[in-house]
């Protein structure tokens, strides 16, 4: 099979960001040759950088543009075959050191080529080979017989892409700290060759173990542990956020990483990144590494997993093995045990909100953060109030749902088995005290819904940073939303309660919407439009009573108002509206005409401020004035009308006494 060089790199896929794993590959190769080598062997890192006279007149070179990397090590060298593989397109000669075979493609990628040189012992007799790489293939080669000889191979990446260069790290010792972030697990499974970093211009040179070993192995930590009866090692680090960008957990085999798991939402209270405990301010990350016999035996030949990892069953794919699922949640114990100094404070304050939140805000939640403490667990921290509610929310539903779940399955046990009575009281007794927290929990939420729909009814009358009142429609909307049905609206929106408790149960209701278009109730071709307009039945499944016992009317206006007049006011459109109800048909549930008697009582309630123009009105229409100023009433004979003309002030004063002692209760009337 023929390859397209230049259209495989054209498709490898690597961003100006990632320009600096051209030269990971060429180190990695390196460490894998000194392993193949089977003895200690040094991996050396040159830059060559294009410098400027006022670099050479200040001797600092770390931020000039660099040109070239020259990697060199002690290892293997180019060998026959090593050389056989490298002409094969995504071989899989390294592929149980995790080799995928394109890691020299890399190079073409963000560099012009690669200029090869080895020298190396074959069959007993020494060999130098020397060859370019460019996009073109490979070039020059040359192969010579040498009397003696040193293993050191060279590689020089040349003609450093500008696009990747002027958006790769610059100064040395960042590039020091890139390549150990790339290797980690090398470094702290202890199979890392001595890896130096020279300038090329700077007798300083930075020793890749030394710097693993002052600024990242001092924090390590290692705990020995076991799952069924197979024995584990776990390697705890904290390591800054330029080595590692999440927490996570490696699971190794052969003192390399094989499998990575990341720890986000595994730990719930583990914030993104943590504070290192050497200076207290430098960001660092969680990272584990798990060893032990039995992953490097399940470990599949490609090292890039284990057997058995992605069955169905869990196993690992040999008779009597451990399930992965064991072994991950050991893992996470131990990870969990070496983070709580960080995780502790964290849970602690969280549930000093969760407590707080719910005893001063959010009632209905009591129960299930009694009977469900272990909820809390599963809540990120330091959520705003407004997500904590839709948490607390969301396991809520579940609880309740497990709550109806159990009494279905208490009952089914009674009627299997009524003997022990005894047991079942027992059980009984249990769940009925949950089911009471529970069913107390509900009426609180619905209580504590109340109390804020009167608050927020309290800021909407007065006047707005603007100038301006709110309009008569925003008011409407949360007694009841505009232009909708009770057969469009969730019985927890509709909050008639603010007027009367009795409105609540009704036959039909209909908001701004037409006569024409309550087909549901009347058949009236008028396009009057009410605000709210309730239609009572009788009482529950008694069809053969007349079909509603009373109409409701209720309309709203804007606070403040004061410009009403004899033909325009809410009083004679209310009876307006009388007179087309009564003119019209009113249809039963089965779509039958039933005419509205004349003896049919209406209600009407009218929601304004007591202005001049209205006072005047509603004395004129012979309405008496209520005890404490804030309305009148009065029955009109003529259009069978009981009328209730009451101030915003009077409608949210009422509802707080009405509702007063469920909020003492409750606790909500405090300050």
């Amino acid at each position: 099979m023929l390859v397209n060089l230049r259209g495989r790199v054209n498709n490898i896929k690597l961003s100006h960001q990632q320009g600096l794993h051209a030269l990971f590959e060429g180190v990695i190769n390196s460490i894998h040759a000194i392993e193949e080598q089977g003895s200690a062997g040094t991996v050396d890192v040159y830059i060559c950088r294009e410098v400027s006279q006022a670099a050479l007149d200040l001797g600092d070179f770390s931020t000039e543009p660099i040109t070239s990397f020259t990697v060199t090590d002690t290892g293997m060298g180019f060998t026959d075959a090593n050389f056989e593989s490298f002409e094969t397109s995504d071989t899989m000669y390294k592929a149980s050191q995790g080799g995928k075979g394109i890691g020299r493609l890399l190079w073409l990628k963000a560099f012009d080529g690669a200029d090869i040189t080895s020298t190396f012992c074959e069959n007993g007799k020494w060999r130098r080979r020397a060859f370019r790489f460019t996009i073109d293939g490979i070039k020059d080669h040359q192969l010579a017989d040498l009397e003696e000889g040193e293993a050191c191979t060279s590689v020089r990446l040349h003609g450093f892409n500008e696009a990747y260069r002027d958006r790769s790290p610059k100064a040395a010792t960042t590039i020091a700290k890139k390549i150990i972030e790339h290797c980690l697990e090398y470094f702290v499974l202890g199979n890392v060759p001595r890896i130096i970093v020279h300038e090329d211009r700077d007798l300083e040179i930075h020793d890749l173990s030394h710097i693993f070993a002052t600024e990242i192995q001092p924090s390590a930590k290692a705990d020995d542990f076991s799952v069924r009866n197979r024995a584990f090692r776990a390697t705890h680090l904290l390591v800054g956020t330029t080595y590692e960008s999440q927490h996570r957990i490696h699971y190794c085999a052969h003192k390399r990483a094989v499998w990575t798991e990341a720890l986000a939402g595994k730990l719930p209270d583990l914030p993104p990144t943590l504070r290192s405990p050497e200076d207290g301010k430098a960001s660092v990350v969680y990272a584990g590494y798990i060893a032990g016999d039995f992953l490097d035996e399940t470990v599949t030949p490609e090292r890039t997993s284990f057997h058995g990892l992605q069955n169905n069953d869990g196993t690992f794919g040999f008779p009597g093995d451990i399930p992965w699922q064991e072994v991950g949640d050991a893992a996470l114990v131990q990870a969990t045990a070496f983070l709580s100094p960080y995780t502790t404070p964290v849970k602690q304050a969280k549930q000093e909100q969760v407590h707080n939140f719910v005893r001063s805000q959010a009632p209905q939640y009591r129960a299930l953060v009694k009977h469900r403490p272990e909820i809390i667990e599963r809540i990120p921290p330091n959520l705003t109030s407004d997500k904590l509610d839709l948490e607390l929310y969301k396991h809520d539903q579940h609880y309740k749902a497990d709550l109806r779940a159990k009494s279905q399955e208490i009952l089914a046990a009674v009627a299997k088995d009524a003997k022990d009575i005894d047991d079942f009281d027992q059980r009984l007794e249990q769940f009925l005290e949950e089911w009471n927290d529970a069913g107390m929990a509900e009426l609180a939420r619905y209580v504590a819904h109340r109390k804020a729909i009167l608050s927020f009814l309290d800021a909407s009358i007065v006047r707005q940073p603007d100038g301006k009142y709110q309009l008569e429609k925003a008011l409407h909307s949360v007694v009841f939303p505009l232009k909708t049905t009770s057969d469009d609206v969730a019985a927890e929106r509709m909050n008639l309660w603010v007027l009367d408790e009795r409105l609540v149960y009704h036959h039909y209701l209909a908001s701004d919407i037409p006569f024409r278009r309550m087909n549901e109730a009347v058949n009236i071709t008028s396009s009057d439009r009410p605000d709210l307009i309730i239609f009572h039945s009788p009482a529950a499944f008694v069809e053969s009573a007349p079909p509603f016992t009373s109409v409701t009317l209720i309309e709203f206006k804007r606070p403040v108002r004061d410009d009403y007049s004899d033909e325009d006011n809410p009083i004679t459109q209310v009876y307006r509206y009388i007179d087309t109800i009564r003119s019209g048909q009113a249809t039963d549930r089965g779509g039958r005409p039933v005419t509205i008697p004349d003896r049919t009582p209406f209600f009407a309630y009218i929601v304004c401020d007591i202005t001049p123009t209205l006072r005047m009105q509603a004395k004129a229409a012979g309405f008496r004035q209520t005890h404490d100023g804030g309305g009148y009433f009065g029955y009109n004979d003529n259009f069978g009308v009981y009328v209730d003309i009451m101030s915003f002030d009077k409608l949210i004063g009422d509802a707080k006494k009405r509702n007063a002692i469920l909020f003492d209760k409750l606790g909500l009337n405090t300050p």
